[in-house]
């Protein structure tokens, strides 16, 4: 696909009024993962990294965390972002925390209402990177707990999952272009 059709895509709705369409947006970032090239390992280390970051329940510090754990796990940080972005989206951002919420009080055995938690993220929600750390710091420390514990219990299986997809799907890539197969060097 031409860089033209991504744009394309990209620019929202083809009859100009630019509404938001998760499916397009979807569909953008999952084709700017299909062009990424280099070594199959390292972009499949990527979309782990991405859909492990993007689960856990620390949006305002995704991005940050990604170019942090990037270079300690060789992985690279484009797809990490980009699949980040395909995780973790405004359809799929309720669910993630209420499922960490969920498996996270279960797992810590703390009693903390649903209520709390929304309040928690209505703060949250539009505040800047030092304001967000603002609020969890002075809001419930057991539910900052219960909430990372559930978010990555449930972000492990599915990162782990997508690194096989993903390290099968850039092989793939890989063999059909001419190049390295997975964990050689050179991309």
């Amino acid at each position: 696909m031409k860089i033209e059709k991504l744009k394309e895509l990209d620019k929202g709705r083809k009859d100009g009024s630019g509404t938001w369409n998760p499916l397009e947006k979807a569909r953008y970032f999952l084709l700017l993962l299909r062009r990424l090239q280099g070594n199959p390992g390292t972009l499949a280390r990527g979309v782990a990294l991405g859909v492990f970051v993007g689960i856990t329940p620390t949006i305002p510090f995704h991005t940050v965390q990604i170019i942090a754990l990037s270079p300690l796990l060789r992985a690279n940080p484009v797809a990490a972002v980009v699949a980040s972005l395909v995780i973790s989206n405004p359809i799929t951002i309720p669910l993630e925390y209420y499922g960490a919420w969920k498996v996270g009080t279960m797992l810590t055995g703390f009693s903390i209402p649903w209520s709390e938690v929304k309040a928690l993220l209505a703060n949250v929600e539009h505040a800047g990177l030092f304001d967000a750390c603002a609020i969890l710091m002075h809001k419930s420390v057991k539910l900052v707990e219960a909430m990372l514990a559930g978010g990555f219990v449930i972000a492990l299986p599915a990162a782990l999952i997508s690194y096989f997809a993903a390290l099968r799907f850039y092989s793939l890539m890989a063999a059909r272009r001419g190049g390295p197969p997975a964990g050689e060097p050179g991309g």
